[in-house]
């Protein structure tokens, strides 16, 4: 199987399910966004369900689509959930297990903005499809909130060796952190306003990062 092909394929229906949503996207849209045949389409996917959840685990596992047996059927509904829950856990288990001895404010950004960037198409499906997704959104929000909280640790941790500038208000900085991290790594590829003029990743990152460890480091 052509893997250009199937990455052609993945993008276009993530753009779809993100931008127009899961319900109001049909398969011979996605074909014809991705340039093949709507029959095409069938042999890669099972059907709409079967692409709904290969793209979401796809977003945030490394996937080798050479190993990948086509068409690509449904799965049991709770064996996906708890791939999923899994998946996003590795994923925030690398962020967190850091030392912090040796990981500067920036370095912590930056994997920050990296797992971001990671999970993005997963997390924006969530978001814009939630009634379609049901309770597989519950691995995101769990993942957002125990992101929030290693963020906060990391502040208290940098603040505590005198390494940032005195916050007063802790747990708004790291929603500032994190919300700007969010838009240059999640949000302005995919659902922005003005997405006439594509950003690279590392420029993107280095505009973020650079802004914040401008505000906060002293």
């Amino acid at each position: 199987m052509n893997t250009d092909k199937i990455i052609n394929v993945i993008e276009h229906t993530n753009r779809l399910f993100i931008n127009q949503g899961y319900s109001k996207t049909n398969i011979s849209q996605i074909a014809k966004e991705s340039g093949i045949a709507t029959g095409s389409m069938y042999h890669l996917f099972e059907n709409k369900t079967a692409l709904l959840q290969f793209v979401l685990i796809y977003a945030i596992k490394d996937i080798d689509l050479d190993d990948v047996s086509f068409p690509i059927a449904q799965i049991d509904y709770e064996i996906l959930k708890e791939d999923l829950g899994s998946s996003f856990l590795e994923r925030l288990e690398h962020f967190s297990t850091k030392k912090a001895d040796s990981y500067s404010f920036e370095m912590m950004l930056n994997d920050a903005f990296a797992l971001i960037s990671k999970t993005a198409t997963c997390n924006l499906i969530f978001e814009h499809n939630q009634n379609d997704c049901g309770d597989l959104i519950e691995s995101y929000k769990r993942f957002r909130l125990m992101f929030f909280q290693k963020i906060y640790e990391y502040i208290i941790y940098y603040e505590s060796k005198g390494l940032l500038k005195p916050i007063k208000h802790k747990d708004l900085t790291v929603r500032f952190i994190i919300e700007t991290l969010t838009f240059w790594a999640m949000h302005l590829p995919y659902d922005s306003f003005d997405q006439s003029s594509s950003i690279p990743y590392e420029l993107a990152k280095e505009t973020a990062v650079g802004t914040l460890c401008s505000a906060y480091l002293l």
